[in-house]
């Protein structure tokens, strides 16, 4: 399997605080609609660290349910302690997971070796393939070259999705390991030039809203078309800085809201966009409307 291309990684939607599995199930359609490559259930934008077991259980299923095979189906199980990542892993690939996405231990600030004795152990007792996901700003450690270098070598493992926003390490990346090592961004913002030093995607954000526009610049920018790329980035630019106006997924669940999609408020600790905030996405969200109107 190459994981490639556009993918999305998906909110959680919540009702009255509990998950919208019916919605989230409706997310997946649209998704599945406009030709998005794979999908990313659990993960950062999805809220992994405010669901419980069984909560990430039910949108696993409902993921599998729904996709049908149709795309490759991705599910985070990365947690502070590598037991629990073990535990997920388990249920995951039991519910029909086609690869695991697994971030770096959050709080703990395990060294280099820790951290590579995590993704072996991981890697290990996996059945699927596993890819590696650097952000340190969210968990306080980052994968540092050397041992990427060393991890790259153990089978299971196959990429790494990178978002630390430093060039300098992804370019690092790409030139130190080998072209069968999956690179995937992880930050919308930083997805043409990385695409134009090597990676073969993005795992988007902006995506969850506006899927048919980020595959049109994905496909265009891996095409080498970059003219058209970066035309077609210049217009998603302001929502890709709409996404980073509060912490991740509160922007883009609010303006899936404004959207009319399932969506709800995120868990805390995380709260509702500010209404500074709320007042510049429906700004946005109307000159885009206005914009659509004249063309």
């Amino acid at each position: 399997m190459r994981l490639s291309r556009t993918i999305t990684a998906l909110i959680t939607p919540f009702h009255e605080d509990k998950i919208d599995l019916v919605g989230f199930s409706e997310n997946i359609k649209f998704q599945l609609k406009h030709s998005i490559s794979a999908l990313l259930v659990g993960g950062t934008t999805g809220e992994s660290a405010m669901l419980d077991l069984s909560e990430f259980e039910s949108l696993v299923s409902v993921a599998a349910e729904t996709i049908h095979q149709k795309v490759p189906l991705i599910v985070s199980i990365g947690e502070s302690a590598t037991k629990r990542s073990l535990v997920k892993m388990e249920m995951a690939t039991k519910l029909g997971a086609e690869a695991l996405l697994v971030v770096t231990p959050a709080y703990n600030k395990p060294s280099q070796e820790g951290l590579y004795i995590h993704f072996k152990t991981l890697a290990k007792a996996s059945k699927l393939p596993l890819i590696l996901y650097n952000n340190p700003s969210r968990t306080g450690v980052s994968l540092e070259i050397e041992t990427i270098k060393r991890l790259c070598q153990i089978e299971k493992i196959i990429g790494i999705k990178e978002s630390s926003g430093k060039i300098a390490l992804a370019q690092k990346i790409l030139y130190h390991l080998p072209r069968e090592f999956i690179f995937l961004c992880g930050d919308d913002t930083l997805a043409l030039p990385l695409i134009v030093l090597g990676a073969e995607g993005v795992i988007s954000v902006l995506a969850n809203l506006m899927p048919a526009q980020m595959v049109s610049f994905v496909d265009a920018a891996l095409k080498n078309h970059i003219a058209l790329a970066r035309k077609l980035y210049e217009k998603l630019y302001p929502y890709f800085c709409a996404c980073h106006f509060e912490s991740n997924p509160i922007p883009i669940k609010k303006l899936m809201q404004l959207a009319g999609m399932s969506s709800g408020n995120c868990r805390l600790p995380l709260t509702c966009l500010s209404k500074e905030h709320e007042a510049r996405l429906q700004a946005l969200l109307e000159l885009s409307n206005q914009r659509v109107d004249h063309e």
